[in-house]
């Protein structure tokens, strides 16, 4: 049985680079909605 925890923290971690990038790409166009340059 190999070891899972490699692969659960490499999930984990794209989880969460994938909620910042979502995080990030709201905040870009509320700032455009705004009128703001970016």
């Amino acid at each position: 049985r190999p070891y899972l925890w490699p692969i659960k923290a490499v999930m984990c971690l794209g989880f969460i680079m994938m909620i910042l990038q979502a995080l990030s790409e709201f905040f870009k166009d509320v700032a455009r909605i705004r009128g703001q340059e970016i």
